[in-house]
């Protein structure tokens, strides 16, 4: 495994190839294919409408005692606004950071997505180093169909909606009755289930196919993933949405992601833990350097 330093690796990243073959690999798949997992939180699990009590650490008055949020996809993030949550807060994006984490740090800010259960997470605000300074624990549940599969088929629709290059979702008005059974047990629920999972397949296909959300791996294939790198990918992918960025560095950012995003992977061995401090490092080193970049050309944090 040959390194490069961070410059370099901003020029050379791009997951279409990898992307290409999972979408493949999805198609044809049958029930005894290998797990697809996340490197980061399934954009599926976030977007939505939720809502949760709040407790508050160190805060003076604290902030508000229920909560209730939007999250959209915004470009390979996340956007919230917490105006309503706490006093100086206000519209948030939220990277991911690991494959159950989002996260956004600003100077003693530091705010935490954590993904949990079906349709449960956690938000986690800190103020000052290592939560010396206020802390705010927000326990979140997502607004629900009743049925997982349908869950998961609106939030893809929603970010079909909102996404350049995908196409918005068209339900039939007879499949959307059928769909509108979710909250109602028995056999309406098992029938909206059924059609919301025909739906959601080719709908996560076409979004993987348009770069609107990222690529689950061969959870089988041998390997430890290096979530830094799949940070980095993603923070890459942010800026090659910016409109701020020239067509020439987003040709040459996309024509050599894909190298990074084998580089997420380090293959077991005597050299394994060498190699994975070393690949993180170097990953997260060049996220940092790129996410600074994008604040400087109003692209993000």
């Amino acid at each position: 495994m040959s390194w490069r330093g961070p410059v370099a690796l901003l020029v050379s990243i791009t997951a279409a190839g990898a992307a290409s073959a999972v979408v493949a690999a999805i198609a044809v798949a049958e029930p005894a294919a290998p797990p697809l997992v996340w490197a980061e939180p399934d954009p599926a699990t976030v977007i939505g409408h939720w809502r949760g009590p709040a407790t508050w650490r160190a805060c003076g008055d604290g902030g508000a005692a229920r909560v209730t949020l939007d999250v959209h996809r915004d470009g390979s993030g996340y956007a919230v606004d917490l105006a309503a949550v706490l006093d100086g807060l206000g519209r948030t994006s939220l990277v991911p950071a690991a494959a159950q984490r989002l996260e956004m740090k600003r100077d003693d800010l530091r705010i935490e997505w954590r993904t949990g259960k079906h349709n449960k997470a956690t938000l986690t605000i800190q103020f000052g180093q290592s939560g010396s300074g206020c802390t705010g624990t927000l326990r979140l549940t997502r607004d629900a169909t009743g049925a997982p599969a349908c869950d998961r088929l609106a939030a893809l629709a929603r970010i079909a909606s909102t996404c350049d290059g995908a196409t918005p979702v068209t339900i039939s008005d007879a499949d959307r009755l059928v769909i509108a059974g979710a909250n109602r047990a028995g056999r309406a629920r098992t029938a909206a289930a059924r059609l919301c999972t025909q739906h959601a397949a080719p709908v996560e296909t076409a979004l993987i196919e348009a770069g609107c959300v990222p690529a689950p791996t061969d959870g089988s294939a041998p390997g430890v993933r290096v979530v830094e790198c799949d940070a980095l990918v993603a923070a890459v992918s942010r800026l090659m949405r910016c409109d701020r960025v020239p067509v020439d560095v987003k040709q040459r950012l996309h024509a050599g992601m894909q190298r990074v995003s084998r580089w997420a992977t380090v293959t077991p061995g005597d050299d394994e833990a060498e190699n994975r401090a070393r690949a993180a490092a170097t990953c997260e080193a060049a996220r940092v350097d790129l996410e600074d970049t994008m604040s400087f050309v109003h692209c993000g944090p």
